[in-house]
């Protein structure tokens, strides 16, 4: 990511990790609704009796989750998370447009 931002790539490092965020926890909403086409994400009981190669992607599977949401939950408390969120926004709407579309709310 750094060799294609440059130097300012915190930007940008900030926002990929808010998607992923969203990612995992659109997938985690729809393992607890059981929605069809998504495989169960934790082993079940006829896996714990017969080990193998299931059980231990399944294992491999949560485990990857709990590091993946640990390492998201440092990184949120890490940053400034408002001044994140007002850069990236007035990346989207400039200052000035945004003074301009305050000025339209006071006239009547």
């Amino acid at each position: 990511m750094a060799y294609l931002t440059g130097d300012d790539g915190g930007l940008a490092h900030v926002w990929l990790g808010y998607g992923l965020i969203a990612v995992i926890a659109v997938r985690l909403v729809l393992a607890v609704l059981r929605t069809r086409g998504f495989p169960p994400l934790m082993p079940t009981l006829a896996m714990l009796r017969q080990p193998g190669s299931a059980l231990v992607g399944k294992c491999l599977t949560v485990l990857l989750l709990l590091g993946i949401l640990a390492s998201s939950a440092t990184g949120l408390m890490l940053v400034d998370n408002a001044r994140i969120l007002q850069d990236g926004t007035t990346l989207l709407v400039p200052a000035a447009q945004a003074e301009d579309m305050d000025d339209d709310d006071d006239g009547a």
